[in-house]
């Protein structure tokens, strides 16, 4: 029955028109309201996105209400979307996870492959410096001495949870000039102090 023919008789109400008008054409309606969405998705989101900020927590209460009071209607309007939706919603679910097993994999590999590069490059400098402390190292050298700066930057990391190395005050492998391996061009500085000293020559702190 139209509006006018309810008015006729008298028997008219806005209200209830409404709720058989949606019962009545839901699928229609709803194909409306999702082309809307479609069609002014931007403006819409930053419309609910300013509404929303400054009620945050209002919303959030009046959410966490609304779940209490309807836990038992909410499971079950749940439940019968997944049965009703079942195969989309684990195909879903199977294409997230191979996408998220194949980012963590290739995670995998680029930090296994970085950790490969960074093990190398230590290894690739540490023979160099043992080569050079080897070349470096004179008969006369007091290898006592040399030994007692390891000591002590091992003593020193110990102690106060920071690491200590030796450092070469004159480079065994400068840029100008090459010292050498012996006690006298040693001193223990903190590592990070140390690596970022390099192969520079601190001609001030010449012994």
């Amino acid at each position: 029955m139209e509006p006018h023919e309810r008015a006729a008789v008298g028997t008219f109400n806005e209200a209830q028109y409404q709720k058989e008008y949606r019962a009545r054409n839901i699928e229609r309606l709803t194909g409306y309201k999702k082309q809307h969405y479609r069609d002014n998705r931007e403006r819409i989101l930053s419309q609910q996105r300013a509404y929303a900020q400054p009620r945050k927590e209002l919303i959030a209460e009046r959410q966490r209400a609304y779940r209490e009071k309807n836990k038992a209607r909410l499971f079950e309007a749940k439940k019968k979307y997944y049965l009703e939706n079942r195969e989309a919603i684990l195909a879903k679910k199977r294409k997230y996870t191979q996408k998220v097993s194949a980012q963590v994999i290739a995670r995998r590999r680029a930090k296994r492959a970085s950790s490969l590069m960074e093990m190398a490059k230590h290894n690739y400098n540490g023979s160099l410096r043992r080569a050079a402390e080897v070349s470096a190292t004179p008969k006369w050298a007091d290898r006592r001495a040399i030994e007692s700066f390891y000591i002590a930057a091992q003593f020193l990391s110990t102690e106060t949870g920071i690491k200590h190395s030796v450092d070469h005050i004159c480079p065994l492998r400068g840029a100008t000039v090459c010292g050498l391996h012996v006690a006298d061009n040693l001193r223990v500085l903190a590592h990070t102090e140390n690596c970022s000293k390099q192969n520079s020559f601190p001609t001030d702190e010449i012994v």
